[in-house]
């Protein structure tokens, strides 16, 4: 059987589009493409925007490779700038060359054969090892530099630990941004060298993190809220829930097409199964698939506990909460008595960390004004309604709808507007922790795949090129994904965060400094 997760939604959405598309080539003299998108509530534009891209997909295409364009055979031929200059340790060009290539986990023979390519002499190997040893050791500056800045200012922090050669690094990661904070090599596995690790961050209010007990026995430590991890969650109900079931249902089907086989045939060895055995061998095939749906019903009650807002729309409570881990047991206990055991286990044992992340509200700083009968819980509650109803308009597809959206989102702004002198602030507050639930330290695995081909092209990795990943990953511009847009040392204000340089010329222009 496959897994649940194997299908794409897409693939759901392209069958409904093409749902879309037939019915508008189909439709008779009397409907129009306004019915057909009323019928498939969207609007009259898309379903035009669908009957054009189906019609350009089935045009067939001109045979042979695609023309290149003008602008790349221009640039091909241009004649390379860096052959007229030269290259050394020394100058910014030589240094820029072999930071570039160390980040991107190139060997030390790399920079030899592009200054051999480049027509330049190549530098000593014991000249790049002390060269990348000096610029590890001036990011590993600028790093604490920008730690010293922020030790007071961030309440939430991911942690995870990565491996090399079975020693553990620690990595700290600021989960908005995406900062890496600390991404240091510890010989030691327990809650007491997180705890240290986390001692000088003296704002900090949530820790996000898997289930493992050195980050668990940490944030009990530190004496801060701690938030499961959403990624390692859901591996979790994978490993534990769905595979077993999954190949549960498989042996069963097995068997009762084999039965089917038995009762079935004319010819061949064997005696003929009975209808009854037939029909008992489909019904545990049935039942052990009911059980697999199930878990998966039960998981998702479970993962909407990391959504930053409850079911209804509404800001978590501790009641709500209590109600929705209910509904969880519940359900679970209509699976196998086994895996019933397993989900209530999992689900008590960790049961104040499935939405913690609920605690950052606490942290928004709410200023009522004077007079004003409105409570700081009230403030709170009409901005989430105000974004609710910027959302309904931004989807409203019909006139009365965006109408009342409107009339919604002008009242609920000028009461706020009434009762609360910060509501820019707390209006961006809010947004904040609708938008990047605090839930998640997978950041971290990015980093992990990155350093892992490090690991495979050095033997040793010592700290200082850690330190150079590092910051090449704080000052380096996003330019896809999620958090397109600044670096995340510029998101954070760092003072020698410049986006409009490349990270590698603010290493060089702090190594010429000292």
């Amino acid at each position: 059987m496959k897994h649940y997760r194997s299908l794409p939604t897409a693939v759901h959405r392209a069958e409904q589009r093409l749902e879309v598309v037939t019915a508008a080539w189909r439709r008779d003299e009397g409907t129009t493409l306004a019915d057909i998108a009323r019928d498939h509530k969207i609007s009259v534009a898309l379903v035009t925007k669908l009957q054009r891209l189906a019609r350009e997909a089935l045009v067939p295409k001109a045979p042979g490779p695609k023309p290149r364009p003008a602008a790349v055979a221009v640039e091909t031929a241009a004649p390379p700038v860096v052959a007229t200059t030269g290259l050394s340790l020394d100058g910014d060009r030589g240094g820029a060359l072999i930071c570039t290539l160390a980040v991107h986990n190139g060997s030390l023979r790399g920079p030899q054969s592009v200054f051999k390519a480049l027509g330049h002499p190549p530098p000593s190997r014991d000249a790049l090892v002390d060269f990348l040893d000096r610029a590890g050791r001036t990011a590993t500056r600028l790093l604490l530099r920008a730690r010293e800045q922020l030790h007071d200012r961030l309440d939430c922090l991911a942690g995870d630990d990565i491996f090399f050669h079975r020693t553990p690094i620690k990595v700290l990661i600021e989960p908005v941004s995406g900062a890496l904070l600390n991404v240091l090599r510890w010989p030691w596995h327990t809650a007491e060298d997180w705890a240290l690790m986390l001692e000088p961050w003296t704002a900090l209010r949530l820790l996000v993190s898997d289930l493992g007990t050195d980050l668990v026995g940490a944030a009990a430590l530190r004496k801060v809220h701690h938030q499961a991890d959403f990624f390692h969650e859901r591996a979790w109900w994978t490993e534990k829930v769905f595979e077993p079931l999954s190949c549960r249902e498989s042996r069963r089907a097995h068997f009762a097409h084999a039965c089917w086989d038995r009762a079935t045939r004319p010819i061949g060895p064997g005696r003929r199964m009975s209808a009854e055995k037939v029909a008992l061998a489909d019904a545990r095939r049935a039942a052990a698939e009911e059980d697999f749906f199930q878990a998966v019903r039960v998981e998702e009650l479970a993962m909407s506990l990391f959504e930053p807002l409850s079911p209804e729309g509404q800001r978590w409570t501790d009641a709500r909460t209590d109600d929705l881990l209910a509904e969880i047991e519940r359900e679970a206990g209509l699976l196998p008595s086994f895996y019933a055991a397993r989900v209530w286990r999992h689900l008590h044992r960790h049961r104040t960390r499935w939405n913690a992340h609920r605690v950052m509200w606490n942290g928004i700083e709410v200023c009522v004004r004077p007079g004003s009968d409105w409570s700081r819980e009230r403030v709170l509650d009409a901005v989430v309604s105000l974004r609710h109803a910027a959302r309904r308009l931004a989807c409203a597809q019909e006139w009365p709808g965006m109408r009342a959206a409107q009339q919604e989102q002008a009242g609920l702004r000028a009461a706020l507007g009434d009762a609360c002198e910060n509501l820019d602030a707390v209006c961006a507050a809010v947004a904040s922790l609708l938008d990047q639930p605090r839930r998640s330290s997978s950041l971290v695995e990015a980093l992990n795949s990155r350093l892992r081909v490090l690991q495979m092209v050095h033997r040793n990795v010592p700290d200082s090129r850690l330190s150079l990943m590092a910051l090449a990953w704080n000052l380096t511009v996003r330019a896809e994904g999620r958090r397109r847009g600044p670096s995340p040392y510029a998101r954070l204000g760092i003072d020698f965060a410049d986006d409009r340089r490349p990270w590698y010329e603010v290493l060089l222009e702090e190594m010429n400094a000292n």
